[in-house]
């Protein structure tokens, strides 16, 4: 027996609801590799991280659990980022996961400051606010 479950989604029409769900199973499903300080390999559900940012020489995982310092640095974990639609740079130390904000803060000085479901917070540079508004619209238009 393979060790892959089969989803099937059955709607009248493909809106906005229907996408975001679909994109929720297709993140659920995908998982994050990456080598722990002590050379051990670590996964990670993607719906579990917050964010990941640049520790010095390391880089830091950050999950609703844990903070995990890996040895891969920020750029290559954005690689294996690129394909989900939740992932984004921030600042050029930080990649958030959008699903887990639960608030956003646009300051009239231009600057973003994100709240994660967690109360943890973290501010967005100025540089990447226009890639992150973007974003932020390209969601809301799918889930009208």
């Amino acid at each position: 027996m393979p060790d892959c479950i089969d989803v099937q989604f059955h709607a009248s029409e493909q809106d906005g609801q229907v996408r975001e769900l679909m994109e929720l199973v297709a993140a659920r499903q995908q998982l994050l590799t990456a080598t722990g300080k002590n050379g051990t390999l670590l996964r990670f559900d993607l719906d579990s991280i917050l964010c990941v940012s640049s520790a010095g020489k390391y880089t830091e995982i950050v999950t609703e659990a844990e903070r995990v310092t890996v040895r891969q640095s920020l750029s290559e974990l954005e690689r294996q980022l690129r394909d989900s639609s939740f992932f984004i740079r921030v600042s050029r130390y930080e990649l958030v996961n959008l699903g887990k904000i639960r608030k956003y803060d646009f300051a009239l000085t231009g600057t973003l400051r994100m709240e994660f479901v967690n109360g943890m917070e973290t501010w967005a540079s100025r540089r990447c606010i226009p890639a992150i508004r973007i974003r932020l619209k390209e969601r809301e238009e799918r889930n009208t």
